[in-house]
């Protein structure tokens, strides 16, 4: 299994590392010192994310097999294993927990036969990539939100804010966010200020393409 599982080569940052040891080395008398603080204090940065991924595949495997799924079956599984080599090349452009966790929780899913066609498949992985943790909070707000009782009619945008104070003030990153959702078919409406009744306040704004997303990258 391990063979099957080995993750890509070299990123571009490795060999940055590697350059920046090597020019290190070059300088008269005090490079060799140099080279071995430098090492001592800078992990190549492809070796560690490297290690850490395949830990958290070792884990999902191991998961899998609680759930009742047998190593023979995921090396069969032609989707899984494409799924692990194409996010392990994403897992390694990213130190955000969140994404990492999105990316776990993707394979998993499909391993367990997350129904899903294999271009959307895809596309949901690239989703992972692309988009911020935020994103995927703006997302899951236009799943579902908390609407106070009192608010007879109004915009989405008091009701984010209320919900994710951290974004008061930031209207342009929220509005750019929200369209390249919009963009993408994961959500119906192109904007949040449009004046809605209480009950449009707390209807769903995901489409099936937002929603399937969501249950892609969560945990089962």
């Amino acid at each position: 299994m391990s063979k099957d599982l080995e993750v890509p080569k070299e990123t571009g940052k490795d060999y940055v590392h590697t350059a920046f040891k090597t020019a290190l080395g070059e300088v008269p008398l005090a490079g060799g010192a140099l080279v071995e603080i430098f090492s001592a204090v800078i992990e190549s940065p492809f070796q560690k994310r490297k290690i850490e991924w395949m830990h958290r595949v070792v884990d999902a495997i191991e998961e899998l097999q609680e759930k009742g799924l047998k190593v023979d079956e995921l090396r069969e599984n032609e989707q899984f294993i494409s799924a692990v080599f194409y996010a392990s090349h994403l897992a390694m452009k990213t130190h955000q927990e969140e994404k990492l966790q999105a990316l776990k929780n993707a394979i998993m899913n499909i391993a367990q036969g997350f129904e899903i066609d294999e271009s959307i498949q895809q596309i949901y992985l690239n989703y992972i990539d692309q988009f911020t943790v935020l994103h995927v909070k703006i997302l899951r707000f236009a799943l579902s939100r908390k609407v106070s009782p009192n608010i007879m009619m109004g915009s989405l945008k008091p009701i984010l804010i209320s919900t994710y104070p951290e974004l008061d003030r930031k209207e342009g990153l929220v509005n750019q966010i929200w369209k390249e959702l919009y963009n993408s078919g994961l959500i119906s409406v192109d904007s949040l200020q449009g004046g809605l009744s209480s009950q449009g306040l707390g209807q769903k704004f995901t489409t099936q393409l937002g929603d399937n997303f969501l249950r892609f990258i969560e945990e089962r």
